[in-house]
């Protein structure tokens, strides 16, 4: 079972995610840019980091929720300079299968396992703990986050190998956008 459990990304989605692992069955670390939303999440219950290799370094599975494939590939690579054997990465934001791919051809190297986890719903769904994930990744890597994903999860979708978790949001995301039109 998952004691220890990092989140790096503390924005729009980031920041009531974090939260919602607070005050429950986990020991959680958090960073982010801005020193000040650190501090807000720690009020929460977490710890702040004062880097994403020391979230790596004090977590057992590490939450990813930042802007883009280069900023999650930067960040992911910090946190595997202090991850153990048998960590995971969660990939939140909405990056590429391909991002997700090198990230987690560089974790293997580790000995360590990925899993896109990617999330609809905005703030106030993270919020209210109704988030809906679509996520690609082993079985075993699935199982291991579902604890940790169910502190803001409504639904859950293991939709498959490796990048099936991307390839479904951004199907998720085409849909939303036609629909607007």
């Amino acid at each position: 079972m998952v004691e220890r459990v990092g989140f790096i990304g503390l924005g729009d989605m980031g920041e009531p995610m974090a939260r919602n692992l607070c005050g429950g069955n986990f020991e959680v670390v958090v960073y982010d840019l801005r020193s000040e939303v650190v501090s807000e999440v720690a009020s929460a219950g977490a710890h702040g980091a004062s880097s994403c290799r020391e979230v790596g370094e004090r977590s057992e599975v590490v939450g990813l929720c930042v802007i883009d494939d280069a900023a999650t590939e930067a960040v992911a690579g910090e946190v595997l300079e202090g991850a153990a054997p048998g960590s995971v990465l969660a990939i939140h934001g909405t990056v590429s299968p391909a991002a997700v791919q090198r990230i987690a051809a560089k974790a293997a190297a580790q000995d360590c396992e990925v899993v896109d986890a990617q999330v609809t719903g905005g703030r106030g769904r993270a919020s209210q703990r109704q988030l809906r994930y679509m996520v690609g990744g082993s079985d075993a890597a699935v199982e291991r986050c579902r604890p940790v994903f169910a502190t803001s999860a409504e639904e859950i979708t293991h939709c498959g190998p490796l990048g099936m978790g991307s390839i479904a949001k951004l199907c998720n995301n085409l849909v939303q956008f036609q629909a607007w039109q």
